[in-house]
């Protein structure tokens, strides 16, 4: 049925001056972070100025300044919080309470919100057009199943994201070991190119551009989560620099908030905001860098520079300039493999993940009905007719292209005439899986993505594993596919001699497997994405 916006939720304008006993319970706009329903920060060091909302435990706070942020989180007590936001409570007539939030953080709330905010440089959302928007809104009975499942997939992305966070704590703590006592001997700018292309020498006005901007990272797994389509010509004014993969984007505007994200698509069309300083390494820095940037000393150092009012920022001579000491090459390879430890204890827990959701794929006792892998995608589809000219650019994807971590990496484009024969063809969303030993062994395998006109040609020793929409999600493939327990059991089925063996494609086609529906691939898919978002942004 179809409600007005004040007939789903009240809205409580009750306020308070806050005094001295108020500012352990204060909760600002800048204690709620984007799309995370759970509070985790609050407090003042002094009294609050002016009034606030009070607000009670469980009630929605939904931040009506720069709705585009995204802000919307429950109170975890009674208190007070920002007057640049709205204290919601759900009309349990028609909405269920544990639907609500979600409700709110949805997409259709937001893009609502934003379309009737008002104002140049704080946009903000006046309740008396906010009542008057009209929403579809399922049956009572629906809310409640819909609300069980989200709360489910929402728990365990925030367990994943617990992971996350002790995890960088981890790669912190060991840089703070290996670098405390060294003397600064140099800056980042000593480390980095400055050979940063703009928009204006290297795209034409009516040219597509990828853009990237303050939204659209994650400051938690420190990736980019989305880029925003635009015709050069009607891009931001800010969209002024060209960027690539490895490209380390720190955020010059309220440095606090440490929005620091590596690029890690290969589209070739990306561009990042003037808001932010681009750091492309030289040699094997970049985890160094990246880990000089996250330290408590770097962003106290920049919090210090910083100057403006609302929008304290520091300017790209400022990071450049930053102090550091410049390791040798094997202490920079130290801080990469500290990297790349902790990116296998992420898929450490994906894997438990995975077995807790959906069991054992070996097991003879499924939680789910029983398909061959055949059924559940298609095996190494056929490549169509394709109208591509031979000077078409589209993605080659060679074997050492391929991590053992799980994605692609140092994709390069090569013309369609060139790789057209002679090797394997995959496109979007198909999952590639290596076939030939050591490589099967070893866990290669990863999601095509960002593919260079949706193409890509790569090496034969692939398997492709196209997923069936509404039967498979490719996350639940890979994830599948990269189990050790399944690796060890097509390693027993290997046909060939030495080092030619390699898994036979009706072994992968006959594999039996519990086959969950698509709404638990997808909460699955969603824990996944959480490990490592800047993978996730075509």
């Amino acid at each position: 049925m179809r409600y007005r916006f004040d007939e789903i939720a009240y809205n409580s304008t009750t306020k308070k001056k806050p005094t001295e006993d108020d500012k352990e319970t204060y909760i600002g706009l800048e204690h709620l972070d984007s799309e995370c329903l759970t509070i985790s920060r609050w407090g003042s060091e002094v009294a609050p100025v002016g009034e606030k909302l009070i607000m009670k435990k469980g009630d929605i706070l939904f931040g009506k300044r720069r709705a585009y942020q995204r802000k919307v989180g429950i109170a975890p007590f009674d208190g007070i919080f920002s007057a640049h936001g709205m204290v919601l409570r759900p009309n349990e007539e028609v909405i269920n309470p544990n639907f609500f939030p979600f409700f709110i953080s949805s997409d259709q709330i937001m893009e609502r919100a934003v379309r009737i905010s008002v104002g140049g440089l704080s946009p903000t959302i006046n309740w008396k057009d906010l009542r008057e928007q009209e929403f579809d809104i399922p049956s009572l009975d629906e809310q409640k199943e819909l609300a069980d499942k989200l709360w489910a997939a929402y728990n365990l992305k925030e367990s994943y994201k617990k992971l996350l966070s002790a995890t960088d704590e981890m790669v912190k703590s060991q840089f703070i070991e290996m670098f405390k006592d060294l003397p600064i001997n140099g800056k980042i700018e000593d480390l980095v190119e400055r050979s940063i292309a703009s928009v204006k020498k290297s795209y034409q006005s009516g040219d597509e551009i990828e853009y990237i901007d303050i939204s659209s990272i994650d400051n938690t797994s420190n990736r980019v989560v989305e880029t925003t389509k635009h015709e050069v010509v009607n891009a931001p004014s800010r969209a002024q620099q060209c960027v690539k993969n490895g490209d380390i984007l720190v955020s010059t505007v309220r440095p606090i908030n440490r929005n620091i994200a590596v690029v890690t698509s290969n589209l070739p069309n990306l561009v990042a905001s003037t808001g932010f300083c681009v750091l492309r390494s030289k040699d094997e820095y970049r985890e160094y860098l990246l880990s000089v940037v996250k330290s408590d000393a770097y962003t106290e150092r920049m919090c210090d520079k910083a100057n403006g009012g609302l929008y304290p920022a520091v300017n790209n001579r400022d990071v450049l300039s930053y102090g550091i000491h410049i390791p040798n090459k094997e202490l920079a390879q130290k801080v990469s493999s500290i990297y790349q430890q902790a990116d296998k204890s992420k898929f450490t827990s994906l894997k438990s993940q995975f077995i807790e959701m959906f069991g054992n794929p070996l097991s003879s006792v499924q939680r789910f009905p029983v398909k061959k892998l055949g059924d559940c995608c298609e095996f190494n589809p056929r490549r169509p007719n394709l109208t591509l000219k031979e000077t078409d650019k589209v993605s080659f994807v060679p074997m050492p292209s391929v991590s053992e971590n799980g994605y692609l990496q140092d994709v390069v484009d090569e013309e369609y005439g060139k790789v057209k024969k002679g090797f394997t063809y995959f496109e979007n969303n198909d999952v590639l899986f290596a076939k030939i030993t050591p490589c099967m062994e070893n866990g290669k395998g990863a999601i095509a993505e960002g593919l260079t006109n949706n193409i890509g040609m790569g090496s034969t020793e692939f398997h492709v594993l196209r997923p069936i929409e509404g039967v498979s999600s490719p996350y639940w493939l890979l994830a599948l596919t990269r189990l050790p327990i399944f690796r060890e059991r097509a390693s027993k089925n290997m046909t060939g001699t030495g080092g030619q063996k390699r898994v036979p494609a009706n072994y992968l086609e006959n594999f039996m497997v519990g086959l969950p529906s698509i709404e638990e691939q997808n909460r699955f898919e969603n824990i996944y994405k959480q490990a490592d978002k800047s993978k996730y942004i075509n």
